[in-house]
């Protein structure tokens, strides 16, 4: 009577155990998101997502800030092209002491998550 006990508790820890083991494989990777910002001419900002994982860089969504007091204006938002290049123009030129900085949403594939990033 205690050896069946014994069975049906030793293959009960089998299958918690083999759950447990299958969510650790279903697991996700996470994959690095690194930006640029850069100007190119008077009003235009042009910018790459960079990340060792090429589908972490296609069709990104940018958004580019002005940094001031209090919040951060959003001055424009773009998606970016394959190898992960994006460019607007804003409505004025630069001026000395502007600051802007280019966020990155984070996105799901299938082999994980591209993680969020700024260019600050």
């Amino acid at each position: 009577m205690i050896r069946g006990r014994t069975l049906v508790t030793g293959l009960a820890a089998l299958v918690v155990g083999l759950a447990a083991g299958v969510g650790l494989v279903a697991a996700k990777a996470s994959f690095e998101t690194n930006s640029l910002i850069f100007v190119t001419h008077p009003n235009t900002l042009n910018g790459q997502v960079d990340s060792p994982k090429p589908k972490c860089m296609a069709k990104r969504e940018v958004t580019v800030k002005k940094q001031r007091p209090g919040s951060d204006r959003r001055v424009a938002k773009r998606t970016t092209r394959r190898q992960g290049f994006w460019e607007t123009a804003l409505r004025h030129n630069f001026e000395t002491g502007d600051a802007y900085y280019a966020a990155i949403a984070k996105r799901r594939i299938p082999a994980g998550l591209c993680v969020s990033g700024a260019s600050l």
